[in-house]
């Protein structure tokens, strides 16, 4: 084994030496005394490369072995595997390593290339006819890719040989690799995780709303009076895994803190800064994406007996950390970049009383949020850290369900409110961003799922007065389907202020 890795890594650094105008096709020979006609029992062992450029008119040839008997010449040869056939490239020195040569090839041989029609052998004088040989074919990752994501990414990296010599010490290294290892690697250098960025701002933006649109349903200051209020939250939840999204753990603690004014009787107008910490661990230990958003949100609420209607907007801005363990490849790959995004949402709800102090409210609500990922490309110890153009992301929905809302105890101190919904997605499904590997200049497709799914929405919120001025407030927030469970547990002091 410690061979074979030497001869790869000088066959890589041998190839890397070349320079090549532009991209190409790889071809490799697995040289072995077995392959030769006859076959023998040498135990010497190669490996031959040889790129293609893109207008097939000139081939690289490399290769590296373990021969330590004297060698009498190198050769590519024209003959399928049972046949020996004349020379028509011949290596000036057969020493290991070989290479780079240059050979225009003529047409007519890139024919019989494609076909398995050309050959890479070495000969000795023990064994003149040849002491190890194999046939020149592709090789190609798309063949070991196992879903869209690896099939689009592998069909950029098989054109792309020659360009970068960081890139071929990616690619070239694992040229002789099971079909397991290059879905492995595959998965790895696709953008699985990149996702995650949009949705921490989206999610972050939409709760900022529902806990604003929560804070103004349960209470308010009275006309010409000031109030100022703190909360203070910590969320937490999954994603699920699939071909082209990488699961997660969810964590985000935020803080929300704002003033209000009341404009009138039961109008209220307020202003919010708000800051979250958004993580998301991936499964399997492939790295984590931070997102802290800082973001300015207004709201105006104005309740009545038989009304009570929110509206929220906001505009937030991120600081954006990205790292991905590319664990077959020993390397990491890191990000620092920038986002935004905004939102809005307007909801009504139609108070009924039920006796007991107990009402029920039906409410519509309907909402938008928009991100925005700056282009970036990621910083790693040579090519294969992904460049990812400016991406945006959106989520849109509507939201029907009923809150409940009913005071305890034997004073009526404390107010219990549960609210539940159903949000319909009104997004689309999935936009495909070009993606690409710094040191490629082929671009492949990588999803980017928005929400797009239709969500259930549950929260629950225990309130109370310390005294006419101060409220105080804890509260729970989730919201659950088929891609994304998120939960939000949050406490909340209000402070009036009379003028």
């Amino acid at each position: 084994m410690k061979k074979t890795n030497l001869l790869l890594g000088t066959a890589v650094a041998v190839v890397l030496s070349a320079n090549a105008a532009n991209a190409g096709s790889l071809y490799i020979a697995d040289l072995r005394g077995a392959n030769e006609n006859p076959a023998n029992t040498s135990p010497f062992t190669g490996r031959g490369y040889l790129i293609l450029n893109d207008a097939e008119t000139v081939a690289t040839v490399t290769a590296t072995h373990n021969v330590d008997a004297t060698l009498t010449a190198g050769h590519i040869h024209r003959g399928t595997a049972a046949v020996n056939g004349p020379v028509i490239f011949p290596f000036p020195q057969p020493q290991s390593p070989m290479g780079p040569l240059t050979w225009n090839i003529p047409a007519a041989d890139v024919v019989n290339l494609k076909a398995l029609g050309l050959y890479m052998n070495f000969h000795t004088s023990v064994f003149p006819g040849g002491v190890i040989r194999d046939q020149l074919r592709r090789a190609l990752f798309v063949t070991s890719a196992t879903n869209e994501m690896q099939t689009l990414l592998a069909g950029a990296l098989d054109g792309s040989y020659g360009i970068s010599t960081d890139l071929d010490t990616v690619l070239m290294g694992q040229a002789f690799a099971t079909g397991a290892t290059k879905a492995a690697v595959l998965d790895e250098l696709s953008g699985r995780t990149i996702y995650t960025q949009s949705r921490q701002e989206l999610e972050t933006m939409r709760d900022f709303q529902e806990s604003l649109m929560t804070h103004g349903e349960q209470g308010g200051v009275a006309s010409g009076t000031f109030g100022g209020f703190v909360k203070g939250g910590y969320g937490f939840g999954t994603r699920d895994n699939s071909s082209d999204r990488a699961g997660s753990d969810i964590t985000r603690p935020y803080l929300l803190a704002g003033i209000e004014y009341g404009l009138a009787d039961d109008v209220v107008v307020g202003l919010a800064v708000g800051y979250a910490d958004g993580k998301d661990e991936f499964d399997g230990t492939i790295g984590r994406t931070d997102v802290q958003t800082t973001s300015v949100q207004g709201f105006i609420t104005s309740k009545s007996d038989v009304l009570v209607a929110s509206v929220v907007a906001g505009y937030g801005f991120s600081d954006i950390e990205s790292n991905r363990a590319l664990t077959t490849l020993g390397r990491t790959a890191t990000s620092r970049h920038n986002g935004d995004a905004w939102s809005i949402g307007a909801k009504v709800a139609m108070p009924l009383p039920l006796g007991d102090g107990a009402i029920v409210a039906p409410y519509a609500e309907i909402d938008t949020q928009h991100a925005k990922v700056d282009a970036y490309s990621e910083t790693i110890a040579g090519a294969a850290g992904l460049v990812v153009p400016k991406v945006s992301d959106h989520d849109t929905s509507a939201e029907l369900g009923a809150m409940l809302s009913t005071a305890l105890g034997p004073n009526e101190g404390l107010q219990a409110r549960l609210q539940a919904g159903w949000r319909y997605s009104l997004s689309g499904g999935r936009e495909m961003i070009a993606t690409r590997l710094a040191g490629a200049t082929a671009t492949f497709n990588t999803a980017l799922y928005d929400q797009a799914i239709n969500t259930a929405h549950v929260a629950a919120a225990l309130s109370g007065s310390i005294d006419e001025n101060i409220l105080v407030s804890v509260g729970y927030n989730g919201f659950a389907s088929g891609r994304t469970t998120t939960h939000a547990v949050e406490a909340r002091i209000t402070l009036r202020i009379g003028m």
